[in-house]
């Protein structure tokens, strides 16, 4: 990519974007956890400068929904008997929002790519 003529906020606004694609992608190919890929998405929209809520605002509302579900390092913190009533109060919480969660990606990919 030459960034010859481009300002360093377009630059990180490009690949924030081109990140958020990714990510979306990756969730509608089931190689990146839901929860974990909508909170980065929502992260990359922010630093891309999306402002769309037609596609951001379900993806807030199931975030917040989520928000107490511990991902990443933070799952090392957890007991693991916790851990497992979460997983399946997570994995039953999923399973209803799934179809829409990934027709938001697809739209993602569609729009942003």
């Amino acid at each position: 990519m030459d960034y010859t003529n481009t300002s360093l906020t377009e630059v990180i606004k490009k690949e924030a974007k081109e990140k958020l694609v990714e990510k979306a992608q990756l969730i509608i190919d089931g190689d990146l956890d839901i929860i974990e890929g909508l909170r980065l998405i929502l992260s990359l929209s922010n630093r891309a400068g999306i402002q769309d809520n037609d596609i951001l605002l379900p993806i807030i509302g199931f975030v917040s929904q989520t928000d107490y579900f511990p991902i990443g390092e933070a799952r090392d913190q957890c007991d693991p008997e916790y851990l497992q009533k979460l997983d399946k109060e997570k994995t039953e919480f999923i399973k209803d929002f799934k179809s829409s969660i990934v027709d938001t990606c697809i739209q993602i990919v569609k729009k942003y790519s």
